[in-house]
């Protein structure tokens, strides 16, 4: 919610679409999350809910990967191409299964992508001829959370997969607190990423006056 209010602070006006669709999307998480909230007692709903919501998650990550990655290279086939793969796999996943179990190999692919979407923009900076500060850039702090989350989240749900069958409550209070922790880092790293955003349009703008 914090990390909203930041982006509505923030990215409003943005000229950038990618960065001024943040807002709509932190928008869309909280609500969803407050939805996850009461409908945690009903398993099937709550997957309902979540497939959903992974549409939404991959399509808005993957639109600010391109907006980030293109500045660079072109990207266009590059991301297309994970979107079809990605689409290909919840389909199938939907047909196995049906829309009330949630889509684990659908999410665990997507996240390992966007862990390498990631290390893959900052290989491209590392070879950028420009010199970037990085404590004040925006892209590289909204990757620093992003990489963070996805990898941390696809290792801690490998581990809660094959420790799964021992249905201890101290296993699922621990990857609980994993989750919070990950959540913490994320829209932490993204807020200031939102943050560096302001200051940097709010210059580019002083400048060019």
């Amino acid at each position: 919610v914090i990390c909203f209010f930041i982006s509505c602070i923030c990215l409003y006006g943005d000229e950038n679409f990618a960065w001024r669709s943040m807002s709509l999307f932190m928008l869309i998480t909280c609500i969803t999350e407050m939805i996850g909230i009461i409908t945690n007692n009903n398993e099937s709903l709550n997957n309902e809910l979540y497939n959903f919501f992974l549409i939404i998650e991959a399509g808005f990550t993957l639109n600010m990967y391109y907006n980030l990655i293109r500045t660079h290279v072109k990207a266009t086939n590059l991301i297309v191409c994970i979107a079809l793969v990605l689409m290909a796999l919840y389909v199938l996943e939907i047909i196995q299964h049906s829309f009330y179990n949630f889509n684990n190999i659908t999410t665990t692919v997507m996240s390992v992508i966007f862990v390498d979407l990631g290390l893959f923009y900052y290989l491209l900076l590392m070879k950028a001829d420009n010199y970037i500060k990085l404590n004040f850039y925006p892209p590289f702090w909204w990757v620093v959370g992003t990489l963070f989350f996805y990898y941390g989240s696809t290792a801690s749900n490998l581990f809660f997969t094959i420790f799964k069958a021992h249905k201890s409550e101290l296993l699922f209070q621990y990857r609980h607190l994993v989750f919070v922790l990950l959540n913490l880092i994320q829209y932490g790293f993204w807020s200031y990423s939102f943050i560096c955003r302001y200051y940097q349009m709010k210059s580019i703008h002083s400048y060019s006056s």
